[in-house]
């Protein structure tokens, strides 16, 4: 991969990890005709990209999410799957999806992991990295 292209890749999803070869990438964006600040309700949209650069086959079985607010307030968000579905990422492919957050302040952030299975049965915890729902043009917190 070129620097241009991993420029890109930075741009397109801000936040990013990778463990056991599993790579995490996520994208978020306020959602201005949605929200009613006025009305303390934020409503936030993130981009998932899970890629798996491993030889095997994964499958992600459960997430386990924690948005906190900035008022230190937290939605615990766990569960089977991803958005209805049990993926099966193959090797070297990737898996996205999109789901929402609402707040009820105006900035916050997410984190947790994913657990996966890879086609030898190996259970594998891969973090999700830190990432904020900031109002545009504000500056980025990751408390």
């Amino acid at each position: 991969m070129g620097m241009n292209q991993f420029n890109q890749i930075q741009q397109d999803f801000p936040f990013s990890g990778i463990s056991s070869d599993i790579a995490v990438e996520i994208r978020t964006e306020f959602l201005d005709e949605e929200s009613s600040p006025m009305d303390d309700i934020f409503v936030w949209s993130y981009q998932v990209r899970i890629h798996n650069n491993t030889n095997s086959r994964i499958q992600v079985l459960d997430r386990a999410w924690w948005i906190v607010e900035e008022n230190g307030v937290v939605y615990d968000v766990t569960g089977e799957g991803l958005a209805g579905e049990q993926p099966l990422i193959s090797p070297r492919a990737s898996y996205e999806y999109h789901s929402y957050a609402v707040l009820q302040t105006s900035s916050g952030m997410l984190n947790g992991y994913y657990k996966v299975v890879d086609a030898e049965g190996n259970r594998i915890e891969v973090p999700i990295p830190a990432a904020s729902f900031d109002l545009p043009n504000s500056k980025p917190v990751l408390n």
